[in-house]
């Protein structure tokens, strides 16, 4: 009987070990961490924020699929991941007047490629199109039409 809790236990540690490492490994590589650190996200909400929770975004070349949470404010695109993957992935800001180098497409759906300082960016889903809205200006062509 305390052979089978040690190894459960010894199990447990290591899957997050392994977990929190994968993680922060991946933090890095793509540049969550470093956006994170050069432009933290504001912890108050506005009343006139918009929430896409379960999205996918590409930054660099990591692929967070289904995991991210976009907040659109007044003042830009805040990003932030869902609970499993909050380790070393805190939340940041993106202001809209830092965005540039935009592209638009739909491939199995929507999305918007950018560039925001030295990092690229791709939106997929509801985000995408609710980005594109806020920076387009009116009258010109959009992703339900691609």
């Amino acid at each position: 009987m305390k052979t089978g809790l040690l190894i459960a236990a010894a199990f447990a540690v290591f899957f997050i070990f392994l977990w929190s490492n994968i993680l922060a490994l991946l933090s890095l590589l793509g540049g969550w961490r470093r956006l994170s650190i050069d432009s933290p996200a504001p912890q108050t909400e506005g009343p006139g924020d918009v929430l896409f929770s379960f999205q996918s975004i590409r930054l660099g070349f990591v692929n967070y699929n289904r995991c991210a949470r976009i907040r659109f404010t007044g003042a830009g695109l805040i990003f932030s991941t869902i609970w499993p993957f909050t380790f070393m992935h805190n939340p940041f800001i993106i202001r809209y007047e830092k965005i540039s180098s935009v592209k638009t497409g739909n491939f199995f759906g929507p999305y918007i490629e950018f560039t925001a300082g030295d990092k690229k960016i791709r939106l997929a889903g509801k985000s995408a199109l609710e980005l594109e809205k806020r920076i387009r200006p009116e009258g010109t062509a959009n992703l339900n039409h691609a």
